[in-house]
């Protein structure tokens, strides 16, 4: 078994290790392949790709995530040859803290790489809204407004998101306060979900019904998932008629990170943060 970066030719074969699993995202991975925060790895077996992972460095904090194994070659150390293999790279990189969502699968497995866990991530399911939200203080994001984004980014998540806030940031929207300052944010990716960002729980509602409004439909299904921390929208997506349907565990290695999880309302996806 080998473990190195993904390379073009590679890109077919580790999709077919994720479809394998259900996961059928192309638009997602192609976007890993080709941004330079990502830093995807394949498992070969013999001539062949049969595991997957993808390390994102945000400053000085890196994320683990997309850790696929093959069904038939589960059981041999791979998952855990692939985590290993992240986790040096990025600390090579220069991150002093690494996180990953944990599966109840895998979660044995980062708790011998010296991972702790702390605090759940919340999966919701609910419907999508046929009409974009009103707010009278809600309008698309603009190249003046970054730095500010960025900014609150910063603050909330403990992360530098910049390089990945800027890919996406055409397809970008923020509410303000009376005052101009921005108090929240969202930003829509080409897989259809997107960070949400907002110390304002008003702000955080309407954000999250633009997210509902522009991934469909009212016939539409939206998978959402909010931190254990942010009471307000997890009962916001409850009374909205999102039912929960799995709980994941966010973990930790290495520096504490000094962040504010109740003004998560939602991510780029379990691999970028």
């Amino acid at each position: 078994m080998h473990i190195r970066p993904i390379t073009a030719k590679d890109v077919e074969p580790a999709i077919s290790v994720l479809q394998e699993q259900g996961w059928d995202n192309r638009q997602q991975f192609e976007f890993y392949f080709n941004h330079p925060s990502c830093h995807p790895f394949v498992a070969v077996v013999d001539g062949k790709v049969v595991g997957t992972a993808v390390g994102t460095r945000n400053g000085n904090v890196g994320w683990l995530g997309n850790i696929f194994v093959s069904l038939k070659f589960r059981r041999y150390g791979i998952g855990t040859a692939l985590t290993s293999t992240l986790i040096e790279h990025l600390e090579k990189l220069g991150c002093r803290t690494l996180l990953l969502i944990a599966t109840d699968l895998g979660r044995s497995i980062y708790e011998r790489l010296r991972f702790t866990a702390v605090t759940c991530y919340h999966v919701f399911e609910g419907p999508a809204l046929a009409n974009l939200p009103r707010h009278p203080l809600l309008r698309p994001l603009t190249a003046d407004d970054l730095p500010r984004v960025c900014e609150l980014d910063r603050w909330v998540t403990g992360e530098d998101r910049s390089d990945l806030l800027r890919a996406f940031s055409d397809k970008g929207w923020v509410v303000t306060s009376e005052n101009g300052s921005i108090c929240g944010f969202y930003i829509s990716t080409p897989w259809g979900r997107g960070p949400i960002v907002a110390t304002d729980p008003d702000a955080g509602k309407t954000l999250l019904d633009l997210r509902r409004a522009r991934d469909g439909g009212p016939d539409t299904v939206v998978k959402h998932a909010m931190t254990t921390e942010n009471a307000v929208g997890r009962k916001y997506l409850a009374r909205s008629g999102f039912k929960e349907i799995n709980r994941l565990t966010r973990m930790i290695r290495g520096e504490p990170l000094h962040w504010h999880p109740a003004a998560i309302w939602g991510q780029f996806n379990f691999a970028l943060g």
